[in-house]
């Protein structure tokens, strides 16, 4: 399928595409000179999707693309750096949990001295 047609199915936009294209996340095949997007290039983009989700960022996500395509899905290096990325979130999350604890206290405490 062509972009456009692509685009549609994915619920996204030509720019979006065209720049995991740059990044080198996505590779459509060619076929006399233009680009074609099949069922790999879905699993891609929903795979992007997915680790976007999960709070990594686009540099994260293209070092996992290209370790998989070095090594491998199931390489010790992919995972290392997979694990790497998601430790590091999980700290982040882990500190905006807090935050958001914290504020919830002293909410709370207010409303009970306004109460």
């Amino acid at each position: 399928m062509r972009i456009g047609e692509f685009v549609k199915e994915m619920e996204s936009t030509k720019d979006t595409v065209r720049h995991y294209e740059n990044l080198e996340l996505l590779e459509p095949a060619w076929n006399n000179g233009q680009r074609i997007y099949g069922l790999q290039q879905k699993r891609d983009f929903e795979a992007i999707r997915e680790m976007k989700s999960l709070g990594l960022s686009l540099k994260d996500i293209q070092t996992i693309v290209r370790l998989r395509r070095m090594k491998g899905c199931g390489s010790g290096h992919l995972i290392k750096g997979v694990s790497e990325s998601l430790m590091i979130l999980q700290g982040k999350l882990e500190k905006e949990e807090q935050a958001i604890r914290n504020k919830k206290r002293m909410v709370k405490e207010l409303l009970e001295a306004l109460g």
